[in-house]
């Protein structure tokens, strides 16, 4: 049996995903809830809960409504989701600027 081994930058990752996800756990606690209550306020399944919660699971949807079940912004539970987001959106509005201009050209 082969094994592999981590590269640092892939324990990096792990780790910090490992935090986040235990400091939501933290947050959950606090607020008294439990994966089935938010489950039964969000309207989905206590395993789709755990595996937002882990981060297995990225739908904006559910990650919304998981922070809006807690009194929280998604970027408060995701800081890292909410530092790339506005790189996206520029590159979005790019590619539809250029798309445009494209569509103008062949027009006329």
């Amino acid at each position: 049996m082969k094994t592999t081994m981590k590269t640092k930058s892939a324990r990096k990752v792990t780790r910090r995903r490992r935090d986040v996800t235990e400091w939501i756990k933290a947050i959950i606690r606090k607020k008294g809830q439990t994966y089935v209550s938010l489950a039964v306020e969000i309207g989905i399944t206590p395993q789709a809960v755990s595996e937002i919660v882990n981060g297995r699971t990225k739908g904006k949807t559910a990650r919304y409504a998981l922070a809006k079940a807690l009194g929280l912004e998604v970027r408060d539970l995701w800081p890292a989701e909410a530092a790339r987001r506005p790189r996206a959106a520029g590159a979005r509005k790019a590619a539809a600027k250029a798309g445009k201009r494209a569509a103008r050209g062949r027009k006329r």
